[in-house]
């Protein structure tokens, strides 16, 4: 007699794994630019934003010694001429050709301050503003790097190795940032040259109204490199820091991008630029608050000479100490010093986060452009056992071979 079957044993279904956000967006591109501020708020980024706002207040110290007139900085001069002038660009006066204005700001930006500032403070020019652009190319690779191999990798740079890499790279990341720029300079020049010698000659100057189409296009070719910086030049820094590659790949690499996907370009700008403002406004009110809590409270019940140590804490408005109280010790004078120095790390940290986000932002941006026009993987990131500009393994070395013992005539049997 068959011995009966034994009903098959239960088998309970696994449970379905929860859908969550990142499987939502996993396929998505824009949602990778809201881990900005993640990202950017790593210790070893802030601990570099903070040395490179150090280097460049001391450069602009130096700027100030160089004019010999640190009320009237030539430098500092340009920049808010440029400031003030690009936020008013957006308005015309009547009669005026629409976006002429801005035209005229975008060739003051790269043409005239410049110029201008070769002409009244030449050293400045010559020496403070090309050690600002080595100083912003080292940080600026440092921190894209840095960025790029935790995005890409998961790989966490220490600020030492991120810094080594910036430093090894640094003719290609400064050339990256200046070479558009000296690319335009160069036209202008020429186009300067030319007009001198065909145009200030009475026959001459028929030939010049021939050739005029050749200045035409040239202005076209200057005006188009200009426009384009301006949208792109943030992932000029990021392409050679993720790709591993020189100032020329890094320049096509960016520019590729402007131009083939332009409108999404912008709303990835929109929005790394929006969330920026968001999360500094955020981090600027926790840090007041904070500073504005711990002075109030520490004098709530102090003496009269409380405010001589306490009133002129950084990121707040000074409090003045009562009429009449006593010139303070030297006690309260080193109080004041030490509470000062406490105080100024806050407001190193709001001045910090904008420059890490921005190479942190800019990395991310680069990243995402070249995953939707050359359809790479954020993954894919130059390291150093790869070929630099491509994601090919360096070939191994070839084995030496066994040297060969000479043992006399062969043998001829």
């Amino acid at each position: 007699m068959a011995a009966p079957t034994q009903p098959p044993a239960f088998q309970p279904k696994p449970l379905a794994r929860s859908l969550t956000l990142d499987d939502l967006t996993h396929d998505l591109v824009w949602p990778k630019l809201l881990r900005v501020p993640h990202y950017c708020m790593r210790p070893q980024r802030v601990i570099l934003a903070l040395v490179y706002l150090v280097g460049m207040m001391l450069l602009g110290i130096a700027a100030d010694r160089i004019d010999g007139n640190p009320t009237a900085n030539e430098l500092t001069g340009m920049f808010q001429r440029m400031a003030l002038s690009g936020a008013s660009a957006a308005t015309g006066s009547p009669g005026e050709a629409p976006g002429s204005r801005v035209a005229k700001q975008i060739h003051d930006a790269f043409i005239g301050e410049p110029a201008l500032l070769l002409k009244d403070a030449p050293l400045v020019a010559l020496l403070i503003v090309p050690l600002m652009l080595l100083w912003t190319a080292t940080f600026g690779g440092a921190i894209a790097r840095s960025a790029a191999c935790e995005i890409g990798q998961g790989v966490h740079l220490a600020w030492p190795q991120a810094l080594g890499f910036a430093l090894r790279r640094l003719p290609a990341l400064t050339l990256a940032l200046a070479l558009p720029v000296l690319i335009v300079w160069a036209i202008v020049l020429s186009l300067s040259i030319g007009g001198f010698a065909i145009f200030s000659v009475n026959v001459l100057n028929i030939l010049g109204g021939l050739l005029w189409p050749l200045f035409l296009i040239a202005g076209l070719i200057a005006s188009v490199i200009m426009i384009t910086y301006l949208v792109g030049w943030s992932m000029l820094i990021p392409s050679v820091a993720c790709e591993g590659t020189d100032a020329i790949d890094a320049v096509q690499h960016a520019y590729s991008f402007v131009f083939a996907r332009p409108l999404r370009l912008i709303i990835y700008l929109a929005i790394l630029i929006f969330q920026l403002v968001v999360f500094l406004a955020i981090i600027a009110a926790v840090l007041w608050l904070a500073v504005h809590i711990a002075q109030t409270a520490a004098l709530a019940w102090t003496t009269p000479r409380g405010p001589q140590a306490l009133g002129g804490i950084p990121l707040h408005a000074p409090i003045e100490p009562p009429f009449g109280t006593p010139q303070p010790s030297l006690a309260t004078r080193v109080t004041r010093g030490l509470v000062n120095f406490w105080s100024l790390i806050p407001a190193a940290l709001l001045l910090a986060f904008p420059i890490s986000y921005l190479w942190t932002g800019a990395t991310m941006l680069y990243l995402a452009m070249r995953r939707l026009v050359d359809a790479q993987d954020f993954a894919e990131i130059w390291m150093p056992t790869l070929i630099p500009g491509t994601m090919a393994p360096v070939p191994p070395a070839p084995a030496r071979s066994q040297a060969i013992s000479d043992t006399g005539p062969a043998d001829e049997t």
